[in-house]
């Protein structure tokens, strides 16, 4: 009795959905958007950073916990805890993406997994 055998396709381009071995997730897609800005993507954190103190302080001058006009530093956390991990992510991702990059040359005969390597060293 034959046996049929099924060959699983390799991953060569990450280029579309179905070549990637997991898809990314929303965090990895909302710092691929703002990479793709035309400016650096840590500026582009900070204005998100300032963006939300602004709404923080307009919420506190709202609700009256704060007397309105004031400036609270306590306020500055909760931005700093959503977008400084993002920042370092964002930029862990590149340096990771340069490592490989450097050992490259040591790869050799697996040249046609580092499309892969690299989806899986940036990718949640």
């Amino acid at each position: 009795m034959e046996q049929a055998t099924v060959e699983v396709p390799r991953l060569v381009a990450l280029g579309g959905p179905a070549d990637r071995p997991y898809p990314p997730s929303w965090i990895d897609r909302f710092m691929a958007a703002l990479q793709r800005l035309p400016v650096p993507y840590g500026i582009a954190y900070l204005i998100l950073f300032f963006l939300e103190v602004v709404v923080m302080h307009g919420l506190g001058w709202l609700d009256e916990t704060l007397p309105p006009l004031s400036f609270d530093p306590l306020y500055l956390l909760f931005p700093l805890w959503v977008w400084g991990p993002l920042a370092i992510m964002t930029y862990l991702d590149e340096v990771a993406l340069r490592a490989l990059q450097d050992f490259q040359p040591l790869l050799g005969e697996h040249e046609d997994e580092i499309p892969r390597l690299q989806y899986e060293l940036t990718t949640l």
